[in-house]
This record gives C-alpha cells, structure tokens and sequence, in this order.
C-alpha cells in the first residue's frame, strides 16, 4: 500500500504437516494450510487502519489406529480496525468468524464461532516490530451440543504474537 494505492492485498499459504495429534497426543499422519486473502486500507491518513481476512483451511488426517482419512475444512472472515496512537504505537479490536465442517469442500456443517479481541503494534524501528492479539470466542454453537459455544471445533482463546524483522 502506499501514495498510489488505497488498499493493500495480500494472498498467503502456510502449510503445515504433523506425526503427532495436537488435541490428544496420539499418533497421526495429518497435512493441512491455511490459505488467506487479506485486505486493508487507511481510513485516516497515518491513524485508523482497517482490514478484512478471507480464510479457508482444509485438513487431511489420519489416526495410527484408523485405516480411514477423516477431511475437514474450516472457512472464516475476520475484521479488524487500529488506530495509531503515536508514530509507534498502536491499539485495535479484532472480530472473526468461523465455520467448521466435515470434508475439504464444506460438505458437512459442524459448528461455527465469534471471536473478538484487542491487538496492539510496537514499532521498534522502521524494521522491527512487535504484534500481539488475544481473542475469546463469545458466540457460537456445535452440532448437536447444546452449550452455548462451539468448544467442540474451535478453542475458547486465541492468541497471536509476532517479532516482525525486515532484512
């Protein structure tokens, strides 16, 4: 983004492949991604920022002590507002909203989740940043569970911090 361009748009895929279950511990052979298309803009010049994030990861899976592939996915849209407080650092809120599913192509529908949070921004130098978000899940609902959050497909918190360096 800069003078000659009011948005700025990024397509990433972060793949990631693991011999070890992430919820139980047991053995499993499972590949996944996640693909995002993320847009923002300046809404005030140097001072509120927003963006929005299409997101879609699917998951191939298989248990040591199962013959079968289980195929998953997971779509969501998440928005998010910031507003630069002084020349290094800003403060925002964060929304997203997920929808889980049986099958690479949504073919089962399993529970959805609302998540909202605050992030902030520290800009050590031109160069180097420090990014930090937390987000709760305030709304949501699995199939066939009645509770009132989705803990069945999605996690009560999440939390994200990064150290950004350009080189």
């Amino acid at each position: 983004r800069g003078p000659g361009s009011p948005f700025g748009l990024t397509v990433s895929a972060e793949p990631e492949w693991s011999r070890i279950d992430g919820t139980d511990g047991s053995q499993t052979r499972s590949y996944s991604s996640t693909f995002k298309i993320v847009a923002d803009t300046e809404l005030i010049t140097n001072r509120l920022y927003a963006a929005i994030n299409l997101i879609y990861e699917p998951e191939i899976a298989k248990p040591a002590d199962s013959g079968m592939w289980e195929r998953s996915s997971t779509a969501g849209v998440g928005l998010g507002l910031a507003y630069r407080i002084t020349p290094t650092f800003a403060m925002g809120a964060a929304a997203e909203y997920d929808r889980a599913y049986d099958g690479l192509a949504f073919q089962t529908f399993n529970g959805h989740a609302l998540f909202v949070g605050p992030t902030l921004q520290i800009n050590f130098t031109r160069k180097v940043l420090l990014a930090a978000a937390f987000m709760t899940q305030v709304a949501g609902h699995a199939v066939d569970d009645p509770r009132p959050l989705d803990l069945t497909n999605f996690t009560r918190y999440r939390g994200n911090l990064k150290l950004e360096v350009e080189f």
